[in-house]
């Protein structure tokens, strides 16, 4: 008798696909549409990186799949910095514990700012764009400590959009963001369990 199941590819084997792919929607429902038609063109057996987001200082945000924990709804984001004058280059994972540390370090140095950059995070939450955002708020440039602001805003807006795939029927957004109003911001605010 014959096996029906196909053999996979070794893992070192797979061929990487990079694709530069702009996804700016104005709702959560458009966002997890336009990840499903991307998708949906993916092969078999591929890896893939999507590089979403190109800031003003060079960095690059991007996208790989398949995850390495779910392979299948789900994505890493990453940030990549441009070559230095030495010939390096940073890449960043983002955790939502990394996410707190470099908003608070923002804070910490300029307190005065804590309404306008929740204020910046809430329109993130919104499903706005990273660039505007950035042009709306010029004074958060200053905010230092970690990434610059338009990286912790484009990171911002990826995990949120991850939140919304990983929990589809709407509460991973929100999970993020009450993590952040907690952590960041002190507001008393029940959390999901």
């Amino acid at each position: 008798m014959e096996h029906r199941s196909e053999d996979f590819p070794p893992k070192n084997t797979r061929k990487t696909t990079e694709l530069i792919w702009k996804l700016s929607r104005n709702s959560r429902q458009a966002l997890k549409r336009g990840f499903a038609r991307v998708w949906l063109r993916e092969r078999r057996y591929h890896k893939y990186k999507y590089v979403v987001e190109t800031c003003f200082d060079g960095t690059r945000v991007y996208l790989t799949r398949p995850a390495r924990f779910n392979q299948g709804i789900d994505f890493q984001v990453w940030a990549q910095s441009p070559v230095d004058r030495e010939g390096k280059q940073k890449k960043l994972r983002p955790s939502y514990k990394w996410l707190v540390r470099d908003l608070r370090r923002k804070l910490r140095k300029r307190p005065r700012l804590r309404r306008e950059l929740y204020r910046a995070i809430g329109e993130i939450f919104d499903c706005r764009e990273p660039r505007d955002i950035v042009r709306r708020h010029p004074r958060l440039q200053v905010l230092s400590g970690g990434a610059s602001f338009e990286v912790t805003m484009c990171l911002l807006k990826w995990l949120f959009i991850e939140q919304d795939l990983t929990y589809w029927l709407g509460t991973g957004r929100n999970r993020l963001m009450r993590y952040i109003e907690n952590k960041v911001f002190k507001m008393k605010v029940a959390d999901y369990t």
